[in-house]
């Protein structure tokens, strides 16, 4: 994509084919997996995105609050001040994202894969502290003791 092409807001097209539901989308990124989605600034509240592929997208700024994710895959996503709050991201793939400055507050986090994400910022403090034992709880030396 150009940036003549880039609109200020994600890329419409990009939009457009999500908001045809999630099967569409899925098949769309599977025929093409070299393009990285932009859907940076959209506002997705409430939206059915259950087992959407969303790994490598740029959601940067965008709005999911109550949106349902679970088992979405958002490896390597950027999640830079998203608003998540109340999303249900339970069983999600989060592996490597980016949440730098995301609004996780009241988040259902079950069972979702954080590893290697980048959590910094307006997280609420009981997920930096649930993060905390869970890293301490899959460490090496808390996986010996067990």
């Amino acid at each position: 994509m150009t940036p003549a092409t880039r609109r200020e807001y994600g890329y419409p097209a990009h939009l457009e084919v999500l908001r045809h539901g999630v099967d569409v989308w899925n098949a769309w990124r599977t025929k093409n997996p070299s393009i990285i989605p932009d859907l940076s600034g959209a506002n997705l509240s409430g939206a059915n995105l259950i087992e959407a592929f969303l790994s490598r997208a740029d959601l940067g700024g965008a709005t999911l609050s109550g949106a349902f994710l679970r088992r979405a895959d958002l490896g390597g996503a950027d999640l830079g001040g998203v608003t998540l709050s109340g999303a249900d991201l339970g069983w999600a793939r989060l592996t490597g994202a980016t949440l730098i400055g995301a609004n996780l507050t009241g988040a259902i986090l079950d069972t979702a894969n954080l590893g290697r994400a980048t959590l910094v910022g307006r997280t609420s403090p009981m997920l930096a502290w649930s993060m905390q034992i869970l890293r301490t709880s899959t460490s090496p030396a808390a996986a010996s003791t067990a």
